[in-house]
């Protein structure tokens, strides 16, 4: 894929890359050659030293700019952007590209570029009468040395906001209340889901989790943390890159990248210590040229690579750990686990090595390589790893990362208007929820809330009955071939769920239950777009009791709608709606 730089000018991205050397390899008459050659390699470190052979031979891999410096000019360019949407009251826009601003303003005890970003996101707060805030990038603005011609200006805000603090004024974006707690007893073991969840294992469904008693739609049974984290591209400038709340997009920059924000400076110490001390060096590469599994997957190889105390300790895990099969259930978490322990339940996840197809694993090959040669040459990794055998296991921690990443990691999204929409934000590594099969009839669902990940049920489930969550390809969204197709491309299964047994219609297809009273949920719809919160703490057990009622009839057009309708419901109790949308409705 060709993609655009900043300045319009045509750059590469790693598929690009990929094809570059494919065609090379073709053209010089090496192709078959060397795919037998890769076909024969004994370890994933083999295969990326022969891709880095023939990259640096036929020099396809363009001279790319690691990290990009902060720049004045670009930061008031983008504040003047950000002061004519907010004249015109976009405000939210506005906010992002203050955000944007403050990321490329040069850093210093007198930084004035900081100082104006501030004080704009300052007025941006007022407008909200989001006070408490204001007065924070007020009293931020001043710390960085806000131009003494406009501080009159700057001054009369801050009385403004005290005076209205004062009042009781202040109000708050995010005010929801739901009680975000298990339905039921919590695993003694795994307090993080309940104690009802057991995992099985089988030679055709792997690991899958059951349970023993009967689970009712809307009952919470896991809110489970991640190993890690990582945001999308456009989401970079309004969540934080370590816990990837919002905060009201109340974030502080990175003083080194201009691609990283933080709710807090506690969040960018966590950061720092898992990954940004090594990503911030090529932030600028990891946006343009790699893709949102491919960071992850690098992610979660810094993480682990930070874990151990030595090379040494890195070695010997990996050979242990090779052949080991833990998982979320083979650990105590009522203690908080070690980072080893974190560690290894990630690593032990199924890379389905032996299921990929030779131009697969060339194409993760070819990612890991130009990443590889860019933590190498533009970080300190290369302090880390002094020698060939510490540096051959980090290669292969990553190469089986990215392979583990593209069928075990998720996609973290929000909820847009209408709310039955969503748009991806982030992607996270979560042990547990790794071990859900896939339906294309889930009977449960899936729900982030910044980075926790929360499971409820969606349908009834009677004991011995198994979990399944969905991989993003629903009877109700998409025709039975082009799933199966998609899963299988993806994910490296042939999908024979009950709906694509039965060949589930989608949703406009399905049939209408002569048997459930109609029910007209237009204006239901209509209050719950609007973010009517009250009107969601009232009605959300009558769905769910209605889902339950009439769960022997699913898949019907009533029941479908309904499940829809629920989970709306759910998006505006848990918060998972953006601000944007909030100060849009």
């Amino acid at each position: 894929m060709i993609r655009e730089d900043r300045a319009g000018k045509e750059r590469m991205d790693i598929y690009s890359i990929h094809q570059a050397l494919l065609v090379k390899l073709a053209d010089e008459h090496l192709l078959l050659r060397t795919t037998s050659r890769f076909d024969s390699c004994r370890t994933n470190t083999d295969r990326v030293k022969l891709i880095e052979k023939f990259l640096m031979k036929f020099k396809i891999i363009p001279r790319l700019v690691p990290r990009r410096a902060k720049n004045n000019i670009q930061s008031r360019e983008l504040r003047k952007k950000g002061n004519a949407l907010f004249k015109k009251e976009n405000l939210y826009e506005a906010l992002e590209l203050y955000n944007q601003s403050l990321c490329w303003a040069e850093t210093g005890d007198e930084a004035e570029d900081l100082a104006n970003a501030y004080a704009n996101r300052a007025a941006v707060f007022c407008k909200w009468n989001m006070f408490k805030i204001a007065l924070e990038n007020v009293v931020l603005a001043k710390k960085y040395g806000y131009p003494e011609k406009n501080m009159d200006k700057l001054l009369d805000r801050e009385r403004c906001c005290l005076q209205s603090i004062n009042n009781g004024n202040d109000v708050r974006s995010t005010h929801n209340h739901f009680n975000l707690k298990l339905d039921y007893e919590e695993n003694p073991q795994i307090p993080f889901i309940a104690k009802c969840l057991e995992m099985k294992e089988s030679n055709d469904q792997g690991r899958y989790i059951t349970t023993n008693t009967i689970l009712n739609p809307g009952d919470i049974i896991a809110i489970e943390e991640p190993y890690a984290v990582c945001l999308q591209p456009p989401s970079r400038y309004q969540r934080c890159n370590y816990c990837l709340i919002e905060n009201d997009l109340h974030l502080i920059p990175c003083p080194s990248c201009t691609n990283a924000m933080f709710c807090s400076k506690k969040c960018m110490k966590k950061a720092n210590a898992e990954y940004h001390n090594i990503e911030c060096a090529i932030s600028d590469i990891m946006l343009d040229v790699f893709h949102k599994m491919q960071v992850i997957g690098l992610r979660v190889s810094l993480k682990a690579m930070n874990t151990f105390q030595s090379t040494d300790d890195m070695i010997a895990f990996c050979t242990e750990a090779n052949d080991a099969n833990f998982t979320t259930f083979s650990f105590n978490h009522a203690n908080e686990l070690t980072p080893l322990e974190q560690c290894q339940q990630i690593y032990c996840l199924a890379t389905n090595e032996e299921k990929r197809k030779p131009h697969d694993l060339f194409l993760r090959a070819v990612v890991t390589t130009v990443l590889w040669k860019q933590l190498m040459e533009h970080t300190t990794l290369a302090d880390a790893l002094p020698d060939t055998k510490s540096q051959s296991t980090f290669i292969e921690i990553l190469f089986r990362h990215m392979q583990i990443a593209s069928t075990n990691f998720h996609t973290l999204d929000v909820a847009e208007l209408p709310l039955s929409a969503s748009v991806d934000y982030g992607s996270g590594a979560y042990p547990f929820c790794s071990l859900l099969n896939h339906s294309c009839a889930p009977n449960i669902c899936r729900m982030s809330v910044g980075r926790k990940m929360i499971l409820f049920a969606l349908r009834v489930i009677h004991p011995g009955e198994q979990l399944f969550d969905n991989y993003g390809y629903h009877h109700c969204l998409a025709e039975k071939a082009d799933r199966q197709n998609s899963l299988a491309d993806q994910y490296l299964f042939s999908c024979n769920c009950i709906a694509c047994e039965f060949d589930y219609p989608m949703l406009p297809e399905l049939p209408v239950s002569p048997e459930i009273p109609h029910h007209d949920t237009t204006e239901d719809v209509e209050r719950l777009t609007n973010l009517d919160e009250t009107f969601a703490t009232e009605n959300i057990k009558r769905y769910a009791q209605y889902l339950k009622k009439y769960d022997s009839h699913y898949p019907c057009n009533q029941v479908c709608e309904m499940q829809e309708i629920f989970k709306m419901c759910f998006h505006i109790l848990v918060g998972n709606y953006s601000l944007q949308v909030k100060c849009g409705k």
